[in-house]
């Protein structure tokens, strides 16, 4: 539980032949290597780790979920955003033992959830969609 420090990234990449994708797009971008921090790398990302309680209406039933934030910074490259976000999501997710969230949130559009593995129940939330709507949602 906590919040971890900044980390800054870079990456070189290219473009590879993927069969499986439609005939007008035929090649996929990956990182070329691996993500390596660089003070002067172009992504930034900060990982925070906690808990929320199971059931807001409830909170002190002693049920709690576990929380991941991941905030990072964007580009305006979405596809290289994306690609950098998965690479550096992979490597922090060392077992699944150390990776039991129950809810992910992520600030910009993700695929986060396409790194799912079998066994894994966690959930995305994108932090600007719930942010707008936990902040709006009001009863009367």
């Amino acid at each position: 539980m906590g919040i971890a420090a900044p980390q800054i990234f870079s990456a070189a990449f290219k473009r590879i032949p993927d069969p499986e994708l439609p005939e007008d797009q035929r090649t996929k971008l990956v990182v070329d290597g691996k993500i390596r921090q660089d003070a002067e790398g172009a992504w930034w990302f900060r990982k925070i780790e906690g808990w929320v309680p199971k059931y807001p209406a409830n909170p002190n039933n002693g049920q709690r979920e576990k929380v991941l934030i991941v905030w990072r910074k964007l580009t305006g490259d979405l596809e290289k955003d994306n690609l950098m976000l998965d690479e550096w999501f992979q490597e922090n997710r060392i077992s699944t033992r150390d990776f039991e969230f129950n809810t992910i949130y992520v600030n910009g559009s993700n695929n986060l959830p396409n790194l799912q593995q079998e066994g894994d129940t966690w959930k995305v939330r994108l932090t600007e969609e719930e942010f707008m709507k936990r902040m709006w949602d009001v009863e009367v």
